[in-house]
């Protein structure tokens, strides 16, 4: 029943079904697996190590709890060796897995090694495409190493997958912009732009991109309306 709510996305009452269970015997795995994987839902990191915590006293050397453990301890910060030695075990033992990919790459960047995490976000994209992480890791790497062929690269293709990520494309037009790249801006606005209709900035920020690539008319349709709404 508790893994039902879960999976429905009812957490509450999932949680208070794994909880009732362990009111009645507290060494049963199951329920605590299900705590475990609420906390993972809702990112509750030190709530999830305790959790994995209780799963390691009752089952010693559990591979599920080595797993989460790897990656609930990335995002806790403990300190790199820890978790990058963490991870390239749980690598070992698991296989090729996404998730595990990611973290180790997020992992290098924090060691100041992160000449090798692009491999490891792209092994992690290779294995699993929609893998949201790697794609937006990928994205802050080229923006830190300041390499704007790369980053629009990855942009787009992450957006190609995540079309309905309203604040990547608003990074990417602005990005666009910078670079003046004013016409591959402007497709972007136009994707963008019917799902905030009322934005008076991006429609300014359209137009102006219209008159940078010498498209006068549509960008004088837009100032036209603007003043008819000042």
């Amino acid at each position: 029943v508790g893994e039902s709510y879960r999976i429905l996305g009812e957490l509450e009452k999932a949680f208070n079904h794994f909880q009732r269970v362990l009111d009645v015997d507290r060494d049963v795995l199951e329920p605590h697996y299900g705590l475990a994987l609420i906390h993972w839902q809702r990112q509750e990191w030190q709530q999830l190590m305790d959790e994995l915590g209780k799963i390691e006293r009752i089952d010693p050397g559990n591979e599920t709890g080595s797993y989460y453990s790897a990656l609930c301890a990335c995002e806790l910060d403990y300190p790199t060796e820890e978790t990058i030695a963490a991870l390239q075990e749980q690598i070992r033992r698991s296989g090729p897995d996404a998730f595990l990919f990611s973290a180790l790459a997020r992992e290098y960047i924090k060691a100041g090694m992160s000449e090798l995490s692009e491999k490891w976000y792209q092994k992690a994209i290779t294995l699993s495409e929609r893998h949201r992480p790697a794609h937006l890791g990928l994205i802050s790497l080229y923006r830190e190493k300041d390499d704007p062929a790369r980053l629009e690269e990855a942009y787009r293709r992450y957006l190609e997958l995540f079309d309905d990520d309203a604040g990547a494309r608003r990074d990417f037009i602005h990005f666009l912009v910078e670079q003046e790249h004013f016409e591959r801006a402007a497709e972007q606005i136009q994707k963008y732009i019917p799902r905030r209709k009322n934005d008076k900035r991006l429609q300014r920020l359209l137009a102006l991109c219209y008159r940078r690539t010498e498209r006068f008319r549509e960008a004088s349709i837009i100032y036209r309306q603007r003043l008819r709404e000042a």
